[in-house]
């Protein structure tokens, strides 16, 4: 069977799973790796009075290796009626609470996500239709611009987007007849914005804006180069050392001019300094600086589709330590024919939205030995160059956050597993008894539910693997189940499981274990590692009821949990199996780990009883553990 067409007709195995423990179940993940793939979940987010709520999202077949899905906000969640989505940028006010800025097929959208599991809509600045909008940030103003019939430039106040509100405080055409830009770049060090292909200046090289006024910004000068470089996009740089301390430094993707680099310190003597045509040139769209400024990698939208030389995910990468004569230096790919779209750089890590390949981490410490590290697939249909998918990432958050933007909307994730993050160490249990801390993760080893697949479960750590079991139990008692403990070696290999849903017990799942879940069909490999992590246990031993906090009557809302277990837990439990309207949306609900299929019945509602009642775990220990 070709493995291309298992990719694509199966898209990895169906996945649920049940995460069964002593702790807070709002504080398991309920996005994590394995839920990504096939538990249809949501969790009802903390909400302001003037503020959208809506439902986390997993599901949907996506592939990934290092990241988490935590959220997925959908383009028709704005209350806009926007198809699609677009561009990505980031913001954080000025009490540390985290915002996404997303562009929309008919406006700009401003979601919190401070709370990255429960992200809440703000509101969404209403404006003129356009595949494409690019947003930047200055101060608590965002400044907008799209690309087909145009209003100008637009100023939108953050001011009070904590208390749930952003508004429109003004479109303006400079005062020349700005109607629309492809893209904006922005100078935090200097304050000073640069619209790029804009239907001004012939819609050549750079014009810059002074914010200084952040309401009413002003044109104070351009540049084109000589030739007309017509630059796509750039970015813009101020250096305080070295031999350019002093000056600010634009680096223009110029299309079929390569890269383009222009002094534009001086904004009546904007000039260009040096360029470069790097190989397979076919459309320098878009790059990113290295943080020592050293290189700058850049991406090429059009050589994966036009160029024969060129048929994977290619970027390229400049050395411009002199700026009057950079020098290619070399190049990197991950193997798929996915086109390469936008990129930003953190630290040692390169953050690229591909576009049919979705998000793409890479290791850049070492610029002759590139690798990948990790990736979250948003378009799992497949990785051909076609043009639908990932458009823009913002990984600069300072939680650690990753955001894309995606023609499907908004996607929340966490990549701390690819950047190396260690994690927490293995707590000794407490002595109220082991049997308090199981935890179950549930999947069904079976390709579209019907032929049986090959599953191989490795654990990597860095958890006390102890004795760790594979159990089956589709329905069947104490007895049955004990018979089919299989034992998890460090590297199994695969085995073909019968059962329609198979459950992994580990012993005692203090903290921190970290596994590794692949599957195959005629022996053939057709999905990537899939990393399933557990999470710490509580000190408390009695909070594994704690579903939810407070129920809002006005809203029809409840909070997440509160790290109490009390009468609300028990509340919102029976509206959940009265499905009730304002039931929380929580699948975690479900606490029995011997049957973790998203139903609730009088069994989930006496578990938390019992927790309420401060007793222990209710749940057996699968036979041979200690």
């Amino acid at each position: 069977m070709n493995q291309q067409k298992l990719r694509n007709n199966c898209l990895l195995f169906s996945l649920a799973v049940s995460v069964i423990t002593s702790s807070s179940v709002s504080a398991i993940p309920p996005h994590d790796a394995i839920q990504s793939l096939g538990l249809q979940d949501s969790v009802t987010p903390i909400t302001s009075s003037s503020s959208q709520a809506i439902s986390s999202r997993s599901g949907g077949g996506f592939t990934s290796s290092g990241v988490v899905l935590l959220s997925h906000v959908l383009p028709g969640d704005f209350g806009q009626n926007a198809s699609f989505a677009n561009d990505i940028w980031g913001y954080v006010s000025p009490s540390g609470r985290e915002y996404a800025i997303i562009g929309l097929s008919n406006a700009v959208g401003f979601v919190e996500v401070t709370d990255p599991v429960n992200p809440v809509v703000v509101g969404a600045i209403r404006g003129q239709s356009s595949i494409w909008r690019d947003m930047k940030v200055h101060g608590e103003y965002c400044y907008n611009v799209i690309e087909s019939t145009g209003l100008g430039l637009e100023v939108i106040d953050l001011t009070n987007i904590d208390n749930g509100a952003v508004a429109l405080s003004n479109r303006t055409d400079l005062g020349v007849g700005m109607q629309t830009s492809h893209n904006i770049a922005y100078n935090p060090d200097s304050g000073f914005f640069y619209l790029a292909i804009p239907n001004i200046n012939g819609g050549r090289g750079l014009v810059a804006i002074d914010a200084s006024d952040p309401i009413n910004p002003v044109i104070a000068g351009s540049w084109s180069g000589p030739t007309g470089v017509k630059c796509h996009d750039a970015e813009i740089v101020s250096y305080t050392s070295g031999a350019y301390a002093g000056r600010e430094i634009a680096f223009c993707f110029g299309e079929d001019d390569g890269l383009v680099i222009a002094d534009v310190t001086d904004k009546s003597n904007m000039f260009t300094m040096g360029s470069v045509i790097y190989p397979n040139t076919t459309y320098c769209h878009q790059g990113w600086l290295s943080e020592d400024r050293q290189f700058i990698f850049v991406g090429d939208e059009a050589d994966e589709n036009n160029d024969p030389d060129v048929t994977t995910t290619t970027t390229y990468v400049i050395d411009v330590l002199d700026l009057n004569n950079p020098q290619f230096v070399t190049s990197f790919t991950n193997g798929l024919p996915s086109i390469d779209h936008n990129l930003i750089v953190k630290g040692d890590f390169l953050f690229e939205a591909n576009y049919t390949s979705g998000l793409r981490i890479f290791d850049i410490s070492d610029i002759n030995n590139v690798s990948e590290v990790g990736f979250f697939d948003t378009y799992p249909a497949n990785d051909n160059a076609g043009f639908s998918g990932a458009w823009g990432v913002y990984p600069l958050l300072p939680s650690g956050l990753v955001l894309v933007g995606d023609s499907s909307g908004l996607f929340v994730l966490d990549a701390s597993v690819a950047l190396g993050a260690t994690a927490p160490a293995v707590p000794a249990l407490p002595s109220i008894g082991q049997e308090q801390y199981n935890r179950y993760l549930a999947f069904d080893p079976t390709v579209n539910g019907a032929m049986p697949a090959a599953m191989r479960v490795t654990h990597q750590g860095p958890g006390n693997l102890a004795s760790p079991k594979f159990v089956t139990a589709n329905g069947r008692t104490q007895t049955q189940i004990d018979e089919n403990v299989f034992l998890l070696q460090d590297t199994p290999d695969f085995r073909v499981w019968s059962d329609p849903v198979c459950f992994l017990a580990d012993c005692i799942f203090s903290s921190g274990n970290t596994y590794a879940v692949q599957s195959s069909f005629d022996g053939i490999v057709y999905s990537s590692e899939l990393i399933l992590s557990t999470t710490p246990i509580p000190s408390d031993g009695r909070l594994y009821g704690d579903l939810v906090g407070s129920f809002d009557p006005t809203t029809q809302i409840w909070s997440p949990s509160d790290s109490f277990v009390n009468a609300n837990d028990i509340l919102a439990v029976v509206q959940k199996f009265q499905l009730i309207p304002s039931a929380p949306k929580a699948a975690a609900m479900d606490l029995e780990p011997q049957s973790p299929n998203a139903i609730i019945n009088g069994a989930d509602i006496l578990s938390t009883v019992l927790s309420f009642q401060f007793a222990p775990y209710p749940f057996f220990t699968p036979d041979g553990c200690p």
